[in-house]
C-alpha cells in the first residue's frame, strides 16, 4: 500500500460505537441499520471489519449504504478468495478494472 493514501485500517475501527462493531460482527443487520455510520470514513471502517468473515448480505448492506472499495477493502476482499464478494461489489458499481494498482483484479 502507499504511504501517501488515507486508508482506514482494521484497527482504527475501534473508535466506532462497540454496539456498531459487535452487531457487524454477528451479522445483525437491524442493529447495523440503527446505527449505520453517517460519515465514509466510518463506512470505511465498517467494511473492514465485515470484510473479512462476515455474511454477504452484511458486506451488500454497507455497500449499497455508501461504501466505496477502498484499497484495504479490495486486498480484504481477495484474501477471502469468495467470488460472492466480488459480485456484491459488482453489484454496488465496482468494475472489475478497478484496483488500486496497475493490475486488474483479475490478474
Amino acid at each position: 500500500m502507499n504511504g501517501h493514501l488515507s486508508v482506514m485500517s482494521a484497527w482504527d475501527a475501534g473508535h466506532l460505537p462497540h454496539v456498531l462493531q459487535n452487531a457487524i460482527h454477528s451479522n445483525d443487520l437491524l442493529t447495523i441499520k440503527r446505527h449505520l455510520p453517517k460519515s465514509q470514513d466510518d463506512l470505511d471502517a465498517a467494511l473492514l471489519i465485515a470484510m473479512p468473515h462476515c455474511a454477504i448480505p452484511t458486506i451488500k448492506f454497507l455497500l449499497r449504504a455508501g461504501k466505496v472499495v477502498e484499497e484495504e477493502a479490495f486486498y480484504k476482499a481477495i484474501s477471502r478468495k469468495d467470488t460472492a464478494i466480488f459480485e456484491a461489489m459488482m453489484e454496488n458499481g465496482w468494475h472489475v478494472d478497478d484496483t488500486p494498482s496497475e493490475r486488474t483484479a483479475v490478474q
